[in-house]
């Protein structure tokens, strides 16, 4: 979702300057055209969603984290218009247009779900895992530079059933998500481990609890460029993340 101009857009290219630290930063996948290959979801492969996770300062002498939480994962079939970025209580959208809009939505606290879409609650064996080819899935190492969610088969034939659509028919579907960008005023004070409790613990914060972080020294805000990226391991079928 590119704010640059206030209004929103969905954009696959440069988000410019338009975030901060701390600020959440939504995402789509769109999954289409695959029950001739899987009917009915018959093996259809797990979907791992991938972003970038811990980078090197300095030749490797010093770490950063980029994303370190993912909240808000649902699933639904209406594709969301140009300025839907981010949901709010009620199913609809937060305004933009202005800065002070885009600030409240970029900031939003808890998880709040769109209008036909269905909220999934991801267990921690499909949060916050590596990446990173031979590790694709498990806890992984603290220095990975792709962290990823994964969603099953099941995760969407629930969401489907529950929404009253029939898994056996449906052949398009979204996968929603905001990713949040890493402090450096948690990384550099050693805070991250107070992400393992409450709900940020079920965004992927229970992993600090799990690996030793400290080595971690900066948040998302040293990275230089275009260097911060998401997407989706391959799979067969159409997909537009």
């Amino acid at each position: 979702m590119d704010t640059k101009d206030w209004d929103g857009g969905w954009t696959t290219g440069n988000l410019g300057k338009s975030y901060a630290e701390g600020e959440y930063f939504p995402g789509k996948a769109k999954i289409s055209n695959f029950q001739s290959l899987y009917p009915g979801f018959q093996n259809f492969p797990d979907l791992t969603i991938w972003y970038s996770a811990a980078y090197p300062i300095g030749g490797s002498v010093e770490w950063g984290m980029f994303v370190d939480l993912v909240k808000g994962i649902q699933v639904g079939t209406d594709e969301l218009g140009f300025a839907e970025g981010w949901p709010v209580a009620d199913g609809n959208a937060y305004l933009l247009g202005i800065l002070e809009n885009v600030n409240i939505a970029q900031n939003h606290p808890g998880e709040n779900t769109w209008d036909e879409y269905e909220l999934l609650n991801l267990p921690n064996s499909q949060m916050n895992r590596s990446a990173v080819t031979g590790s694709i899935g498990k806890v992984g190492s603290i220095y990975d530079q792709k962290r990823s969610f994964i969603v099953t088969a099941e995760d969407i034939m629930n969401a489907l059933e529950t929404q009253g659509k029939d898994p056996y028919t449906v052949d398009s579907f979204y996968i929603y998500f905001e990713l949040h960008l890493a402090r450096n005023s948690i990384f550099s004070r050693d805070l991250q481990k107070a992400y393992a409790s409450g709900a940020p613990a079920g965004w992927g914060g229970y992993i600090y609890n799990v690996l030793d972080f400290d080595p971690i020294g900066y948040g998302s805000g040293p990275e230089t460029g275009s260097s911060g990226h998401f997407s989706m391991l391959d799979v067969k079928g159409s997909r537009d993340v």
